[in-house]
Parts: C-alpha cells; structure tokens; sequence
C-alpha cells in the first residue's frame, strides 16, 4: 500500500499572521499597539507571506524532483533519441573513398533536415552481385533477388544453421589496394518479438559480456580450389545475431570462382544458433545515419555579473549521452572566457569558486550560479557552447526513397537514397509517462518468491528469446529449484527443436540468480524433448480419399501433440479452413504442457474427429527421446510417461487405410 502524501501547505497568509499576534503578549507583553499601522505588525505581515510562499514550494515536486525519485525507483527517463536511417550509395563509384564519423547528408529536396554518419567509413567499389545460403542438407539457394527485395527476409544459413553451413557472397572484383570490405546485415526479429504470453521487460536492457555460442569463420575462394581464411577486422551483429556492420580485410590473392564471381562466405565452425538468423539484406556501402546536428564553438552571450544568470541554446531539442556512453561525455560542453566550466546537477554542493552550470534539457538552457552556490559569470566574459547535439526526435522519422546528397562535397557517378524509412525517433519522455512506467515496474515483482515469479522473470530476461519457463521444486534434489527454459524458434518451423545453447542458459540463470531469495538453490535447464509416434488404422468414410485423409490426420496429430488442439475439438473443417491453414505461427516451439503424459484415448479422440475418418483402430504409441535411440517404455495403459521437466513432438507416425463396406 502506497503511503499517503501528507499536504504542507495547509495554512494560508491570514493564519500565520493571526498565529503571530497571538504570541505577540506572551514574547513582547511591552508591545500594546497591534494596529495594522504599526511597523511590528507590518513585518509579521511581510514575513507571513514569505512563509506562505515557502510552504507553497515545499508543498510543490518539481521536475528534478521527479527524475531523482524515479531514479531511486529504479527508472530513469527515457531521453531524446534520433531517428535512424541506413542511406545506400547506388552506382558504380570511380574510386574508393573514405568518409569520417559525423559527415552530414541532407536531403535534394523538400525541408532540410541533417543527419550524420555514425562512424568512419570507406566506399568500396566492389558490387555484391550474389548471395546464397547453403546448410550443407539440401542444394544451395541462391537468394540473391531476396537479398534485393523490400519486405522479404531469407535464412541466412538455411534451415539447418549448423556447422558447416554457409553464407556465400560473390562480388565482381577485388580492389587489393583498398582498406577494407564493410557489408552490412540487416537481422529480422518481428517474428519474435510476440513473448507467448509474456510482457516485455520493464527495465533496461543490460549489455552483455559473454562470448557467442556460435563460432563463425570468414573465408575467400584462392587458387587450387582452396578456402582461405578472411581477417575479420569487426563485428557489430555478434555472429549474425543483431544488425550491424561487419568489416573484413581485402583478399589479396583471390581468383574468380563460379560464375566467373570473386567469393567470400563465412562459415559455421562450432556451435549452434538457437534462432537460425534471418536477414532482410546484407549490403555494401550502407551509411548508417543518425538524425542529429553538431554545433560547435556557438556564443550564447556575455556575463552580466548578476547571479542566478542563464542563456539558451540556438538550437534545440538537446541529444543526451546514453547511460552506457564515453565516460564523462555531457549533454553540452560550455566555456566561460575559453575556460571550460563542469556541468552539474544541481548547485547542491557547489562553494562560491566552483565553476559549475547546470543544464536544464527540456528548455535547452545553461544556468549559473547565484555568487554563494556556484561561481558568477563576470560582466563582458564571452559564454560559448563549444559542443552539443541537437536533434529532432518523433518528426525526424522521415520516408523512404528520398534523395540524399552530402553537405560538404559530392560523389560523381552516384545516387544516395534510403530504401526504408527511418525509425527509432522519439520526443524526450514526459515526466507523467515516466512516473506512470515506474509505477508499473513497482508493481511489477522484483524478487522470485513463488514459483510463478520464477516463470515470470525467466520469460523477461533481457537479450534472449524465451518462449517458455516452468519452475518445479525438488529437482533434482529436495529443497531445490530447476527453471525448464525453452528458446523461441522461427514460427512455423517444423522437425526436431534444438535443444537450448549454454549462451541461453547463462543468460536467463545469470538473469534469475541476481534476483531469487538468499537461501535458494536454483539451477536453469532445458527441457527433455520426447518424440512421439502413432500407429494406428483408420476406417475411412464413403467417397473420403485416402491421400487427403492421411494428410489431414498426420497435421491433426503433429497440432494435438504440439499443444495446440484439443481431444474435444472433433469439428475439424474440411476445405477451406484445413488443419494445416489453421496451423499455429507462433515462436512457441509446443504448448504441450511440461511432464504431462499422453494418453491413447485422447489421440484416439483427435483421429476419430479427423474429416472422412469413421473410426480409428488398432493404435499403439512409441516414444523415444530427442537425439537418441532410447525408447521411453509406455505404461501399462499405453500411455507414454513424460517427466517433469519434458516436452513432446510430433515424430514418423505410420497410418494404415482401411475402407467401410460400402466404400
């Protein structure tokens, strides 16, 4: 229950000045005249209503009021952030060229707006003709129209992202005496972002320290057939897991290969993806842009000598460095007689020689101290802004297809468009959204005391894609807690689910561990997968054919078992709403309930309702767990038994037809 505010300003002038002439002949019984025109009582008249005044702001929460209690809450306010924009450079460039970190680009036409490049990059003239996925099971898919295509994403490595599966690039040419190769890979994850049930993480998204659990190698095609290794100079995905850019060293003795193509790919060495990567391009001589402009060395005026003195920017809103930015990186850098002053947050502990300001990011203005808290600007000191950015926000998420040229120089030969529009900008978070958010992640459990908190912070670890938790009790060991895990897999992926990486597991142990009880024994695991098989013979219905029937039963089978449809479902359509078109595209890999057994009587329940099906008969069920050729032994029932921390799925089921009389 929340505490009551107690309210400070409950007494108003006339109080305090009726409160003061009642002790009037208790402090001064000499003083008789208590008229309004007696110089006493004008004084208790002035200092009530300084008092009211200073009742009045005790009673008030200001600004800095609110940021410092959501703070201490745990939530800071959600800053201005610049709208995001990868512009492409279309055309065959004449030479390689270099661009350094905060070139600006402007629009050719229509209002001008500024953005920047994020960091320093180097045209290429290679062109990327080919693209194309192979996972070593099936023929290599050349995706390069894919690649080329808005709205169209393709699997990386195939479907089958598993050691030595690959991603082959061909380019036209080359260019030995060129620094680098920059290509970068946009991942597609809005088929993921639903959490089966769950919500979003309230807090902040911590950056992570660990290693990739998958291992990748970049090589190029050499003389004699051979595979080189490629020098990987950086890479902002993380193996493919995000988008960003990927930086390699330029082949030095590369030969043409297929196609008459110079080839470079990269290749799973070790480990496994949890999500198989999914690109929507992989691309060269992309600027990634931020919607920002830097002013620099801007004169905001002259020092009057006065206190409490202030200046506005020019340019406004004002971009704030993110929590995880450069050390000691500020908002505004400001000089007072080319002498740079320190920013502050406020004059709290500031002594009269201190050379501090404060800056106040929703007016854009820098604040002076009064001569007791904080040093005064003296009359004719010159007050520069010699840094800061300027950005603006929601509006700067500008369309696609506009033409874009740079501010200082030109590119012969060429055109800079965005195929996509900008995204990610927003307004600086207002302090009610701010005050509502931090209610909301109080109310929202902090620590695992139940098991159902356990679940629930498990399926909000930051980072991974958790698409089930279930948290059991003495497991292994009495007075013990096991967190079954489950990884989102792309939906409608169908076979075998992988079993969770040790990266996943971490995460979401490492997640659990900072916030369970001191005495608890928990452990993260991932569940035990059963493969479940039906064999089973079908009387079918008059005039039912047997090809469809048997499709239609094995999709009835793969959705019951999968979680999805339930023995009491027996009105199955049969045209144009079929099983498979009513199939599940969830990230969810099953829905089958952990360590629930499955019983006869409920697949027969589910065959009988199959459409063109009479009756089911003669059906036994096998099992037998995931990657292995141990049977799981039914029951005396001929059920199959599923532990506590095991899932099931569809396997190989073997349907025999059989006709009624008068089929």
């Amino acid at each position: 229950m929340a505490l009551e505010i107690p309210n400070l300003d409950d007494r108003q002038w006339a109080d305090l000045v009726k409160e003061a002439r009642s002790l009037i002949p208790r402090v001064a019984p000499l003083w008789t005249d208590h008229n309004a025109h007696d110089p006493g009582i004008t004084f208790i008249e002035l200092f009530a209503w300084l008092a009211e005044m200073q009742l009045y702001q005790l009673n008030r929460i200001g600004r800095r009021h609110q940021e410092v209690f959501g703070r201490l809450a745990g939530v800071r306010r959600k800053p201005l952030q610049p709208a995001r924009l990868d512009i492409r450079v279309k055309g065959e460039l004449t030479a390689g060229i270099f661009l350094e970190a905060g070139t600006q680009l402007l629009p050719l036409e229509g209002e001008e707006i500024a953005f920047e490049t994020q960091s320093n990059l180097f045209l290429t003239r290679s062109q990327l003709q080919r693209v194309i996925a192979d996972d070593g099971s099936n023929r290599p898919i050349d995706q390069t129209e894919a690649n080329t295509k808005l709205g169209v994403a393709f699997l990386a490595f195939g479907e089958n992202a598993r050691k030595d599966a690959t991603l082959k690039l061909g380019f036209d040419k080359f260019y030995p005496l060129e620094p680098e190769i920059r290509l970068t890979a946009h991942v597609f994850s809005d088929d993921l972002v639903g959490r089966c049930g769950a919500v979003d993480p309230l807090e902040p998204i911590e950056p992570e320290e660990d290693a990739g659990h998958v291992d990748l190698v970049w090589e190029y095609f050499a003389a004699g057939g051979r595979w080189v290794e490629l020098r990987l100079l950086s890479d902002e995905t993380a193996a493919f897991s995000c988008s960003g850019a990927i930086t390699l060293a330029v082949p030095k003795d590369a030969v043409a290969g297929d196609q008459g193509l110079f080839w470079i790919r990269s290749r799973i060495v070790e480990g496994y993806y949890d999500i198989e990567p999914r690109l929507r391009s992989i691309s060269l001589n992309v600027l990634p842009c931020e919607q920002r402009e830097t002013v620099q060395g801007e004169l905001l005026g002259q020092g009057n000598g006065r206190p409490d003195q202030s200046f506005e920017l020019a340019k406004k809103p004002v971009l704030a460095p993110e929590p995880e930015s450069l050390p000691g990186r500020t908002p505004v850098v400001v000089a007072v007689a080319d002498e740079p002053w320190a920013l502050v947050e406020s004059f709290d502990d500031s002594d009269p020689g201190s050379k501090h300001f404060v800056f106040d990011i929703d007016s854009a203005q820098v604040e002076f101290g009064n001569g007791l808290n904080g040093r005064i600007p003296m009359p004719g000191q010159e007050i520069r802004a010699i840094w800061y950015q300027a950005s603006r926000g929601k509006s700067s998420n500008v369309a696609r297809d506009i033409r874009w040229r740079l501010r200082n120089a030109g590119i012969p030969g060429v055109t800079l468009t965005n195929p996509e529009p900008a995204t990610g900008g927003t307004d600086l978070e207002p302090l009610a959204q701010m005050e509502l958010r931090a209610r909301a992640f109080l109310n929202r459990p902090q620590r695992a005391v139940t098991l159902t908190d356990f679940e629930r912070l498990a399926l909000g670890t930051p980072n991974v894609y958790v698409a089930r938790a279930n948290a059991i009790t003495d497991c292994p060991v009495p007075d013990s807690i096991t967190v079954v895990a489950v990884p989102k897999v792309r939906p409608g992926k169908k076979g075998i689910p992988n079993a969770p990486s040790g990266l996943f597991l971490r995460r979401v142990d490492r997640h659990l561990q900072r916030r369970r009880l001191l005495c608890d024994n928990l452990r993260v695991i991932g569940p035990v997968y059963i493969e479940v098989s039906v064999s089973a013979r079908l009387r079918l219905l008059k005039g039912a054919s047997p090809v469809a029937v048997v499709e239609r039963a094995n999709q009835a089978l793969g959705r019951f078992l999968n979680g999805e449809l339930q023995p009491a479902d027996q009105s199955l359509p049969s045209k144009r709403n079929s099983v498979a078109q009513g199939a599940t595209q969830s990230p969810c890999p099953t829905r089958w309930p952990f360590g629930r057994s499955v019983f006869p009587s409920e697949v027969y329940a589910i065959l009988d309702g199959v459409p063109g099906v009479d009756f089911a008969s003669n059906l036994a069920l096998s099992a037998k767990k995931a990657g292995s050729k141990d049977a799981v032994v039914p029951d005396k029932t001929g059920a199959i038994p599923v532990p506590r921390i095991g899932l099931v799925y569809a396997g190989a089921h073997d349907l025999t037809i059989e006709f009624g009389r008068n089929g």
